[in-house]
């Protein structure tokens, strides 16, 4: 019997099913399939780039992704992915360009508005970073994503008061949504509201208790008010989720000589140098 061949867009739409469902081996073993029946096909070879990205090869998604906007241009999508991996692979002026041609071709796409604002925050262009938030946030008052970039480019210009606002605003559409917990805790510290601070930041790591950030940043809220014991364990705590994290060792080195341990502060600043030149910075 005769198996029966899929049409090439319906295994795209099958493939990409899989992708949004997180079957990731399997879509991207099934987007190399149909370029093998079909080289040219956009949508594959767009869709293999975004998966690259997503597994952490940027500069494959580069390539893969510029291919499929070289014969595609005027598809705000692909113009945001592409966006994606560029800024991913630490290209930033150039994602700022398809960011917003992404917006030209489709004005309010949550998508383009809340990355654009995100790496206008990673230049240190903090007003900009402002301004698109507040468009992002006028065309959808519950994006929430949008909401926590406002509070941090707030924060970032010395105004943590009225970032603190946008990071509850966040909480309340998702409480779920970690990152404006952990930020809102260092906005209250950053207020002179370090105990309401603490209660946030231990939240946050309830929410999510194998992400660094928070235990960092509650640690040094800690070492900050004296509390030097509670910021050690915090810290430890960090290394046992993630052994190779630089930021934690130093900073617990910082406050084990504060304390007057030393030798125990040197140890933690000879592993923290010494993960740096073998992985750099963390």
């Amino acid at each position: 019997m005769k198996q029966r061949t899929i049409p090439i867009q319906k295994a795209v739409e099958i493939a990409a099913d899989m992708h949004r469902a997180g079957q990731l081996e399997r879509a991207q073993q099934m987007y190399v399939d149909i370029l093998r029946q079909d080289p040219g096909n956009i949508d594959a070879i767009h869709l293999l780039g975004v998966l690259a990205n997503q597994g952490g090869r940027p500069d494959v998604a580069v390539e893969l992704i510029g291919r499929a906007i070289s014969r595609r241009p005027d598809e705000a999508l692909i113009q945001c992915n592409y966006a994606d991996a560029l800024a991913a692979n630490n290209q930033l002026e150039k994602a700022l360009e398809h960011y917003r041609r992404a917006l030209e071709l489709a004005p309010g796409y949550a998508d383009a508005l809340n990355n654009l604002a995100r790496t206008l925050y990673s230049l240190g262009r903090f007003e900009e970073s402002i301004e698109v938030a507040t468009e992002a946030i006028n065309s959808d008052e519950k994006n929430v994503i949008a909401l926590n970039s406002m509070g941090n480019a707030l924060r970032a210009v010395w105004r943590a008061d009225a970032a603190v606002n946008f990071y509850k605003k966040a909480i309340e559409i998702n409480p779920q949504f970690v990152d404006p917990v952990n930020n809102l805790g260092l906005a209250l510290s950053e207020c002179g509201r370090a105990e309401e601070g603490i209660i946030h930041l231990r939240e946050a790591i309830r929410l999510q208790p194998s992400l660094p950030a928070p235990h960092i940043n509650l640690g040094a809220i800690y070492a900050s008010l004296g509390r030097y014991r509670e910021a050690i364990d915090t810290l430890e705590t960090v290394i046992k989720l993630d052994p190779k994290n630089c930021d934690a060792r130093n900073n617990l080195s910082a406050i084990l000589r504060a304390v007057g341990r030393h030798a125990d502060s040197l140890a933690e600043l000879g592993v923290a140098g010494a993960l740096v030149i073998e992985f750099g910075p963390k």
